[in-house]
């Protein structure tokens, strides 16, 4: 599942959420690419941006949980408090491991535009949603980030939506997706 992303470039952040570049909230964020502990830029209802860490350590694991599967969240006692607490995460890319012949290849896969994943926060961290991959990119991997299109954002993030009205919002991309290998 997704354990590595770009974040979306600082500037294109900025306009499409209509932050204000000297925020400070941008300097603490990292950018370039992201992996789990890292502190990230999210956006909130009224699109507030925040920084919180990715990944989330329930008291009964040793490792952050950093993905939260669409299909089975509402059941899961770690999330249910959280499902109200929605986010997006601007990526511009993200990363997945391809197994072929015995070998896994680094993949990263991209839109024509900036990625606005779907996620859930606490004060101090958040996770990805996941789903079922997209049938374009299903000989890559199993899953990938539920990637929310521009219409259903402000569904999502409003806080007056219960999560069982919205959860359908968490499918499989159904805009153009890009990929490459890397080394």
């Amino acid at each position: 599942m997704c354990s590595q992303f770009d974040a979306a470039e600082r500037e294109d952040v900025i306009e499409r959420w209509g932050i204000i570049p000297q925020s400070n909230v941008l300097g603490s964020a990292k950018w370039g690419t992201i992996y789990p502990k890292y502190d990230t830029l999210l956006i909130t209802y009224d699109n507030e941006p925040m920084v919180r860490r990715w990944g989330l350590t329930p008291e009964w694991s040793k490792r952050p949980l950093i993905n939260a599967k669409s299909e089975e969240v509402h059941s899961k006692k770690t999330f249910v408090p959280l499902l109200q607490s929605r986010c997006i995460i601007p990526a511009a890319s993200y990363y997945e491991w391809q197994h072929k012949n015995d070998s896994k290849i680094k993949t990263r896969i991209l839109g024509e535009s900036m990625f606005s994943i779907a996620g859930l926060y606490t004060n101090d961290h958040y996770v990805m949603f996941t789903c079922a991959p997209a049938e374009g990119i299903a000989h890559i991997h199993h899953r990938m980030p539920a990637i929310l299109n521009d219409q259903s954002i402000n569904d999502w993030l409003n806080p007056a939506n219960e999560f069982s009205d919205i959860k359908t919002l968490l499918q499989p991309f159904d805009g153009l997706l890009e990929w490459d290998q890397t080394a």
